[in-house]
């Protein structure tokens, strides 16, 4: 997996340099255990991309899926 700042070694001796580009990104965090759970399933059925950092959920801010979060399962959002 390549991060921002590795490079790949060009055959001509050059290099390319990663850079990756910015998101606005929104934490999530279930009510519970179980609701965590079911956030995380939700949101892999739906296959995004997703962090998940001890009891939080990082997705891309979609303002669909932010709604459907907090009415269904989220304790919070925060932007």
């Amino acid at each position: 997996m390549l991060h921002n700042g590795d490079g790949l070694k060009l055959e001509e001796g050059g290099f390319v340099e990663v850079k990756a580009a910015e998101e606005d990104l929104v934490e999530v965090r279930g009510r519970d255990a179980a609701a965590f759970a079911r956030l995380a399933w939700h949101l892999g059925n739906r296959h995004l991309p997703a962090q998940i950092e001890g009891e939080r959920i990082l997705i891309r801010d979609d303002h669909v899926i932010i709604r459907h979060a907090e009415k269904a399962w989220a304790r919070r959002c925060a932007r």
